[in-house]
């Protein structure tokens, strides 16, 4: 009842308080609470940083990922909207489905951006002319610099808090076992970044076993990287819609995924 009842505040607190996982700064605000929880269970937890192109990433690992023969690892940040399915072995046709959806709502925000530009300029003049359209210009541009970095989807439990709580629910169980470590990456909805460093930190014979959209209500299957040391467990199903993604998780389901997910690990 106890760990059911902790299992249903990681719900509440990473499924809805801090569902969105996108920008830097809500980023940082969940690294600075998920380290809480995790210290409220063991305290063999690091974070390191990652230099990207434009921007830093974080990893937390948890245990020694250098010397661990099996790591278990998700990624926390949240996908942004875009069009189409979520594919959950083609990366590339993700990506695609995200820039189209960027690319459109970008064009379709210059267009509305025009007109009410127009329409100001028919309305008004002289100096509250100018007035109006600098305010209108600042707002414009700041609503748009969010559109061309991609609006941040708020149906997030699925994909992926559900295998977040899932490895906070695993941390107790193997507290103390040095064959075992985990990492929560960062980069698994864009570049996948935080995976290649975490990859380039184990061991040539350890085996990553990545957690993905586990809280969706169907059974789990395992498949292997062309790498042989990769594994990936995922409903077992191609893609995920919409009406999958906006499905809400709960203890019931996350306890039945977690036993799939022990059995897995225990027969690999």
């Amino acid at each position: 009842m106890e760990s059911n009842r902790q299992m249903n505040d990681w719900i509440v607190r990473y499924g809805f308080l801090l569902k969105k996982r996108n920008s830097d700064k809500q980023k940082d605000k969940f690294i600075r609470t998920f380290l809480s929880d995790v210290l409220n269970i063991r305290d063999d937890i690091i974070v390191i940083e990652i230099e990207g192109k434009k921007r830093k990433y974080h990893n937390i690992y948890i245990g020694d990922v250098s010397k661990a023969d099996k790591i278990i690892t998700t990624y926390f940040d949240t996908p942004i909207v875009s069009f189409g399915d979520y594919s959950l072995t083609d990366t590339e046709k993700n990506k695609r489905n995200s820039l189209s959806r960027i690319a459109f709502e970008s064009v379709v925000s210059l267009c509305i951006g025009l007109g009410i530009f127009f329409f100001l300029m028919r309305v008004f003049e002289g100096t509250l002319l100018t007035t109006v359209l600098t305010v209108f210009a600042l707002a414009f541009f700041y609503v748009f610099n969010g559109i061309v970095k991609g609006r941040a989807s708020s149906k997030t439990q699925v994909r992926n808090t559900s295998s977040l709580v899932l490895v906070l629910s695993l941390l107790a169980k193997y507290k103390g076992n040095k064959k075992v470590a985990f990492a929560i990456v960062d980069g698994g909805c864009t570049n996948e970044i935080g995976l290649v460093a975490l990859k380039n930190s184990v061991k040539i014979q350890s085996k990553i076993y990545e957690l993905d959209s586990v809280g969706a209500n169907t059974t789990l299957i395992v498949t292997e990287a062309s790498d042989q040391k990769s594994f990936k467990i995922h409903p077992n199903l191609e893609r995920l819609g919409n009406a999958i993604l906006s499905e809400k998780i709960d203890d019931v389901l996350l306890t039945r995924q977690r036993q799939e997910i022990e059995t897995i690990l225990e027969e690999r």
